[in-house]
């Protein structure tokens, strides 16, 4: 492994311990369509629970090898950081 992807493996771990995050390369969904899950980022920081919905949809994506360009994960994402899924989906759409 060249010495970069070493150190970015390791720099990854070391956040991952920092924030207590589950890390794991993803083995089905990679690389992930994220925009829509960005744009639910700004809609939940709107709502004033952006760090929550940012750690869930990373948690879902990097921890649960879910496709967070899924509508279905995006409303579970949403309800997990306590935001209305279907307001918050009907958000990202606009």
């Amino acid at each position: 492994m060249p010495l970069k992807a070493r150190y970015a493996k390791k720099d990854l771990a070391d956040w991952a311990r920092f924030y207590d995050l589950k890390i794991t390369w993803p083995p089905k969904v990679f690389p992930v369509n994220s925009v829509a899950a960005m744009r639910g980022v700004i809609a939940a920081f709107d709502a004033g629970r952006g760090v929550e919905f940012s750690r869930a949809a990373f948690e879902a994506y990097w921890g649960d090898d879910r496709d967070i360009a899924q509508r279905e994960v995006l409303a579970d994402v949403a309800a997990r950081a306590g935001l209305d899924p279907e307001a918050l989906l009907a958000r990202i759409e606009t």
